[in-house]
């Protein structure tokens, strides 16, 4: 088959497809082609695939066909010198994270944007990304009217106070109430471990005033009986303790302040842990001996014995 007919069947597929996960399958198939040769690229152009992919993308169907179709999109706009494809991903994205559409779209829309972001960390810098996708998603997450599981779809995009200065100000006074009482009071883990993820990804947009309340409940997690539970609180206070946090001092404190170390201890002292639950709780304990009053923490928690015992901590 030549590469022609072997794009032309792709696209068909992904237009008039049997069943959605064909048309899944198709959309991936022909992303593996745009990453075996940048012939296919242009094929793909050629015969219309970028307006099959784009169709899918609007239509009212899955996150996972979604996906599929904006990531070979995300491929071809590599090589779209004009600019056209990301302009009309972003026109469509924006539509959906509009205050006019149903938050299930709204909330569907900034997870698809999350998940292209992981997977395209570039994507974060883009001029449009940064002066549309990230206002949009800063306004959904600072209104009174949008759900919890939408806040949480919105703060997951992780680095984008970073990359948008400007929106800091808005966020400035974002307490995180409801994702903390998500935490505190839900039982369901499913909806949880999201919720600590999300206050992870917002680390760097508490201020001394507020930040007390998020250290403390997320250091009781460590005590949670659930490992997933534990691994997402480790990793949200290594980004509220690490060096690119402007408080990472104040927060280290904090932490001790609540007993970290001795549960950090009490965690890696356990024969029975997870490797990866003690690699993020070393990481953590690291941080903590670095930057918080390190004879407070050897007095609350017996950290000098157990860094003294650890030389790659040192």
């Amino acid at each position: 088959m030549s590469p022609t007919v072997l794009v032309w069947s792709c696209i068909a597929s992904v237009e008039r497809g049997s069943s959605l996960d064909d048309r899944i399958k198709a959309c991936a198939r022909l992303a593996s082609l745009v990453r075996h040769k940048d012939e296919y690229k242009y094929i793909i152009v050629e015969e219309g695939g970028v307006d099959s992919l784009m169709k899918l993308l609007k239509e009212n169907y899955s996150l996972v066909a979604h996906i599929a179709a904006a990531n070979t999109l995300c491929l071809l706009a590599n090589e779209d010198s004009e600019g056209t494809i990301m302009k009309e991903m972003i026109s469509t994205f924006i539509k959906s994270l509009s205050k006019t559409s149903p938050i299930s779209k709204q909330t569907q829309a900034a997870d698809l944007v999350a998940s292209i972001a992981e997977r395209n960390p570039e994507w974060k810098q883009h001029d449009l990304i940064r002066e549309n996708i990230i206002w949009q998603l800063v306004i959904l997450l600072s209104s009174e009217q949008s759900t919890v599981e939408l806040k949480i779809s919105c703060s997951n995009f992780q680095g984008f106070m970073e990359a948008c200065p400007r929106e800091r100000f808005q966020l400035s006074d974002f307490n995180g109430d409801e994702l903390l009482r998500v935490i505190k009071e839900l039982d369901d883990t499913k909806i949880r471990v999201p919720a600590i993820k999300s206050i992870g990804s917002l680390a760097r947009i508490f201020r001394k005033g507020n930040h007390h309340r998020v250290i403390s409940l997320l250091v009781s997690q460590l005590e949670n009986g659930f490992g997933e539970v534990v691994m997402e609180a480790l990793v949200a206070l290594e980004k509220f303790s690490c060096d690119a946090n402007h408080l990472c001092k104040e927060h280290s404190n904090k932490m001790i302040e609540f007993n970290a170390a001795q549960i950090l201890v009490k965690l890696l002292s356990d024969g029975e842990s997870e490797l990866k639950l003690q690699v993020h709780g070393l990481v953590l304990m690291r941080c903590i001996a670095s930057k918080a009053d390190y004879c407070k923490a050897v007095k609350e928690g017996e950290l000098g014995t157990f860094v003294s015992q650890k030389p790659e901590l040192k």
